[in-house]
């Protein structure tokens, strides 16, 4: 079933399996984050073995049950997509990505875990040195050093270099916000205000994030 922002069904996990008693005040502050499933993962059916490996790598490494909800299939705009990626200046590059994000719908999830902006962003992996989430479930090979300086010193032809760039920046499979910060802005801008009031409401854990300050 396509579940989409404005059905509410089924729409969140257990989240007395995540054991809030453990955290402290400063954990609790950093205790979701959000895994945003790119076209190339979700046309690919690579979405729910990805859930499956991030949940087996945050379990290993915490030591800690994690939870995995609010789960929301959606169109991306460019717009959208530009306050996305906040930090990207490079225009040609948020191009790749917003051309990228136009071919298909996204799949968004929440992740309750320790540290988990952080640790989310440790197991995203990287193309180009085979590892973690792109390394391991990214269909293209990756892309050794000498392409890589070929590339930044513009030698490759147009093609090539198109091919790095939306390899690089846009089909890579999954988008991880850096920090809490960047995680709230996009539940605010991909999530409708109703349906995070529902969470507040809904996942004490969730409400207590949220309403956490430093």
């Amino acid at each position: 079933m396509e579940i989409r922002p404005d059905d509410f069904s089924n729409r969140f996990s257990d989240m007395k399996r995540f054991c809030e008693p453990s955290l402290s005040p400063e954990e609790i502050g950093n205790c979701i984050g959000m895994v945003l499933f790119k076209p190339d993962a979700t046309k690919s059916l690579l979405d729910l073995p990805i859930m499956e490996y991030i949940e087996r790598e945050l379990e290993e490494s915490t030591g800690q049950t994690v939870g995995l909800f609010a789960f929301c299939l959606k169109k991306v705009k460019p717009g959208e997509v530009r306050k996305l990626y906040p930090e990207e200046r490079n225009e040609q590059y948020l191009k790749y990505i917003q051309d990228h994000f136009s071919g298909g719908d996204v799949y968004v999830v929440l992740v309750a875990a320790r540290n988990a902006p952080e640790s989310l962003n440790r197991i995203k992996g990287s193309i180009r040195t085979g590892s973690g989430i792109r390394g391991n479930f990214c269909q293209n090979a990756p892309i050794g050093e000498e392409s890589m300086d070929d590339w930044k010193a513009g030698k490759l032809d147009p093609d090539t270099t198109r091919r790095i760039g939306i390899e690089l920046f846009a089909a890579n499979l999954v988008h991880v916000p850096d920090d809490r910060e960047g995680t709230i802005r996009a539940i605010e801008l991909l999530y409708p205000p109703k349906e995070i009031d529902k969470m507040r409401a809904s996942i004490p854990i969730f409400a207590k994030w949220l309403e956490y300050e430093q």
